[in-house]
């Protein structure tokens, strides 16, 4: 199937991202490949990734690129690129032996150069690029391993359950969330339902919504505050959905 210019730009407005209806029709004009007013699928894709870059993500894969492991782990102070030299930096790749350098000085996890290569081909798996494959990690495979359960700071013997579950539960530890449903800060970022969808798949199991009295329904957002509403109907039905899937 395919969607219209107008379904794109609805579409893209309603998971909340806040952009102005030139500014997004601008980016889909840079993925429509045929020039034909609609998008097919990998269209999309490309698109979605157009409007959630981070350019903070692209400098540090630059500077893992050229082995500034060290600087990275102080809090390397990021020069501006170009956008020229970002668009090549996303094109490079991460040789196993690099990144697995990089997992044991920046991450502190040790893996084999089989282990590493394995973890590579698992997160290239994710973005259906098999037949690209070349045993080298990509920008899109990093930043799909910054939130990979592989990068995640819980030890995973911890996930077996050993202890005694008969004590009340304020006495257990929790995976929780605070003002679940910000982007940024609290004083003027946006809000999204996409939060607890992820906040839910990753684990937590404590979200927080603060409802507030809207003009036709219930509201939420950080009161006192500039910060994005969203609906508390559809953080209902996203919680409803996800709850209980992870």
């Amino acid at each position: 199937g395919t969607l219209d210019i107008n379904e794109v730009v609805d579409l893209v407005q309603r998971i909340n991202i806040r952009l102005e209806t030139a500014v997004i029709k601008k980016k889909i004009a840079q993925v429509d490949e045929n020039n034909d007013n609609v998008l097919q699928f990998p269209e999309f894709v490309k698109l979605m990734e157009h409007l959630s870059k981070r350019k903070e993500l692209e400098l540090i894969w630059f500077y893992i690129l050229q082995g500034k492991f060290e600087e990275i782990s102080s809090g390397l102070s990021f020069r501006d690129l170009t956008d020229q030299e970002l668009f090549q930096v996303r094109k490079m790749k991460l040789t196993p032996d690099k990144f697995k350098i990089f997992l044991s000085e920046v991450q502190n996890q040790i893996l084999t150069i089989e282990e590493v290569s394995d973890l590579i081909l698992t997160l290239e798996n994710d973005h259906e690029v098999v037949s690209e494959a070349d045993g080298m990690l990509c920008f899109r495979g990093f930043v799909s391993y910054l939130s990979d359960s592989n990068n995640n700071a819980f030890d995973p013997k911890r996930e077996l359950i050993a202890e005694n579950l008969d004590q009340p539960l304020c006495y257990y530890w929790i995976a929780s969330s605070h003002n679940t449903y910000l982007e940024g800060d609290q004083l003027n970022s946006y809000s999204s339902v996409n939060r607890y969808i992820h906040d839910l798949l990753t684990g937590c199991r404590c979200v927080e919504l603060d409802c507030w009295d809207g003009k036709d329904e219930p509201m939420i957002y950080h009161g006192h505050t500039l910060t994005g509403r969203i609906k508390f109907r559809d953080v209902i039905a996203a919680i409803k959905e996800y709850a209980f899937v992870a």
